[in-house]
């Protein structure tokens, strides 16, 4: 297990924001520029769900080696994702496929490339033409650099999935369940839990200067716990717990206790 993550401060649609130009090759209402800001739930929606796609002009060259796609609607895992760099609009001289397979639990799916590409047209492709919304749409866009560490959290990590709908009753006193509102997940890691898996100095610093970064919850991350597994879970979304407790057990070791993250609110698909 490893732990790879970007810093939504690193994201280059946030680093190149006043130079950053976003096309589309179709939009309803909900446009194109939704997918480079904030909230996760302001989506981008194409009008149909076969060949859509998006594209960001950084305004000039940037080096890349990671890119994810976070509150999207679909769902078939034979839906085709691609993220293309190049030197000009309709870029094509990168091309990095995206696993449809990581969304069907999170929303979520991300990419890591073999090395690091320099350009400054990206452009995401999507196709999923068996959607039964009918149209395809994305909440958020990270392009970035990722931080890969090479020690491990504990094994046992889980995410606790929340749903969250609206509750009433009616005239009657009957309990009425309204549609669903909201849905996070909290996902738990813990360091060190005995002298033989405990952290060493270096690796402990790595983990409180992460902590450090993500500002008691106010700056977002995008994570993928298992980094380097390709078909793995990945998630945006922020610090909950701002506290944690680092012990030395022995010389030169240590115990950085239980980290808490939770994804961002993919639910509502309305700008809010």
């Amino acid at each position: 297990m490893a732990f790879r993550y970007v810093l939504d401060k690193n994201n280059e649609l946030v680093t190149q924001a006043s130079d950053l130009a976003v096309t589309a090759s179709s939009e309803s209402a909900l446009v194109a520029l939704n997918a480079s800001e904030l909230p996760v739930s302001k989506v981008w929606r194409a009008v149909t769900d076969a060949a859509e796609w998006i594209e960001f002009d950084l305004g000039s060259a940037r080096s890349i080696n990671f890119a994810a796609i976070v509150n999207t609607n679909v769902t078939a895992t034979s839906a085709t994702f691609r993220i293309r760099g190049g030197t000009t609009t309709a870029p094509s001289d990168f091309t990095q496929n995206l696993p449809a397979g990581q969304i069907v639990r999170t929303g979520s799916s991300w990419a890591s490339f073999s090395s690091a590409q320099n350009y400054r047209y990206w452009r995401l492709e999507i196709d999923d033409p068996s959607n039964p919304d009918g149209y395809v749409q994305t909440g958020y866009v990270v392009l970035g650099t990722s931080v890969d560490w090479t020690f491990s959290y504990l094994r046992g990590w889980g995410p606790i999935r929340n749903r969250i709908a609206r509750v009433a009753e009616n005239l009657n006193g009957a309990p009425f369940v309204g549609p669903l509102i909201r849905k996070t997940t909290d996902v738990s890691f813990e360091f060190g839990s005995d002298e033989s898996d405990a952290l060493n100095a270096t690796e402990a610093d790595a983990v409180e200067a992460f902590l450090e970064q993500l500002e008691g919850g106010r700056q977002g991350l995008f994570f993928a716990p298992e980094g380097e597994d390709a078909t793995s879970e990945g998630y945006f979304g922020r610090l909950v717990t701002p506290t944690w407790q680092r012990t030395n057990v022995v010389p030169g070791h240590a115990v950085v206790s239980e980290i808490v993250l939770a994804q961002d609110n993919p639910g509502v698909t309305t700008p809010l």
